[in-house]
């Protein structure tokens, strides 16, 4: 099992790539309402660049535990190639992207007039560990200033009012 899980993670991060170095998301990852982000097969994920850093770091874990140093020490080689990876190609300076889509434009950004910020690339930065101590301040700050709400923070904001193709 867990030789094949290594070999899942090999594929997302070595072939399933697009042209930033992240995932391809496919028709959607998470989040069903982007499901044309990525149908043209290249779109990028960064939430689920995030989760294959995440299970880098836990199967790195799992193959110390098991003794063998070998893939321990080639997850976290990945780990951090992932991490650099995210932090280079999805920073937009305050918080992380959500995505790239087909043509790719960043999905999440500063310069965007909705959607700027997706609360689950904030959660997966740090749930992850790919975010340092400076820009997780940034990123908080993104959070407080742009999802904080009385009955809790929407998954992204301020929200989609028309309708985009891509």
């Amino acid at each position: 099992l867990f030789d094949h899980c290594l070999r899942g993670l090999r594929f997302l991060q070595d072939r399933a790539k697009g042209a930033h170095g992240l995932p391809l998301m496919g028709t959607q990852d998470w989040n069903d309402a982007l499901d044309r982000v990525g149908i043209g097969g290249k779109g990028e994920s960064v939430m689920l660049a995030m989760q294959v850093a995440w299970c880098l770091g836990e199967m790195a874990e799992m193959a110390g535990r098991l003794g063998d140093r070998e893939k321990a020490a080639e997850c976290r080689q990945r780990f951090d190639a992932m991490k650099k990876t995210i932090n280079e190609n999805a920073w937009d300076g305050s918080w992380y992207l959500m995505a790239y889509d087909d043509d790719g434009r960043p999905l999440g950004t500063n310069r965007d007039d909705e959607c700027k910020i997706y609360l689950n690339t904030q959660s997966w930065a740090i749930i992850s560990g790919v975010v340092d101590d400076a820009r997780r301040k940034k990123l908080f700050a993104g959070i407080d200033r742009h999802l904080a709400a009385p009955a809790g923070p929407p998954l992204f904001a301020p929200p989609y009012t028309k309708y985009r193709h891509h």
